[in-house]
């Protein structure tokens, strides 16, 4: 049990999953000029740029299941703690990262701590049949809306660059986790108890098989490989191009991905 405070309900999962795609969004408009600051290849440059966006999404792909094991074994809460706790920890290791490289396998890692999964079992348990469905879909629109404002807090970053981003995200991402830890977990739906662990055990390679060879796994999966692909060039591209070619700013390139992503 937490600590009794005002923090209970699903709202805490919806700050959950609000803060990791507020990180994810706010770094956008800077990775342009962060990539082409480190690499001299223009090429090298707009590969790298792809791959980082694409290797956090690809992150997110391999965390869901981790996140969703220790949510299973543990209980959303604790998997909360720890997916928040990786974002607070890459997000500000990005700050850090001096190449490319090191940038990516931070945001490879940051997206590894996905909150989503344990989230969505938050609001599962704490919400009944007749409001789940909103529940749901409040759950959905915290993930845009993080997304949203971290791509709008960009244009507040201004000239600061992407350390300042990383610093403010994984600031935030401190602040939530905090609220977790004197949060209350939602109990188990109709009571149930955690299943018996000699059972659990026996049953974890079995049941992590059957988690990846089901097709909503696979489903899930290559939506994310492709919203990867997809931020990683029809949207991450084109700021690269502004800042060659026509000699934008990182405040203009901000407002140019708010009014794209919006």
């Amino acid at each position: 049990m937490g600590w009794p405070t005002p923090f209970s309900g699903p709202k805490i999962a919806y700050c959950g999953t609000f803060v990791n795609f507020f990180g994810m969004g706010i770094i956008l408009p800077f990775l342009p000029f962060f990539v082409d600051s480190v690499e001299d290849d223009d090429n090298a440059a707009t590969l790298w740029v792809g791959a980082i966006v694409t290797g956090q999404f690809v992150g997110v792909v391999i965390g869901s299941v981790i996140m969703g094991t220790v949510s299973d074994k543990l209980g959303p809460k604790l998997a909360l703690l720890v997916a928040l706790s990786g974002n607070v920890l890459f997000f500000a290791l990005s700050a850090l990262a001096d190449t490319t490289l090191l940038f990516f396998l931070a945001r490879l890692s940051a997206g590894t701590f996905t909150p989503v999964v344990p989230a969505e079992a938050w609001v599962i348990h704490s919400t009944s049949s007749e409001n789940r469905a909103d529940a749901l879909g409040k759950f959905v629109a915290s993930i845009l809306g993080g997304f949203l404002l971290g791509t709008g807090s960009s244009v507040i970053l201004g000239d600061l660059g992407i350390d300042a981003a990383c610093y403010l995200s994984s600031a935030i991402a401190a602040v939530m986790l905090l609220v977790v830890f004197l949060s209350q977990e939602p109990e188990p739906l109709n009571g149930s108890s955690p299943s018996d662990p000699e059972k659990s055990k026996n049953s974890d390679r079995k049941n992590l098989y059957l988690v990846l060879s089901s097709k909503a796994w696979t489903s899930v999966a290559l939506m994310n490989f492709t919203l990867g692909c997809t931020f990683g060039t029809a949207v991450t591209i084109p700021g690269l191009i502004l800042k060659r070619d026509y000699d934008f700013n990182e405040r203009e390139t901000s407002l140019f991905y708010l009014a794209t992503v919006s």
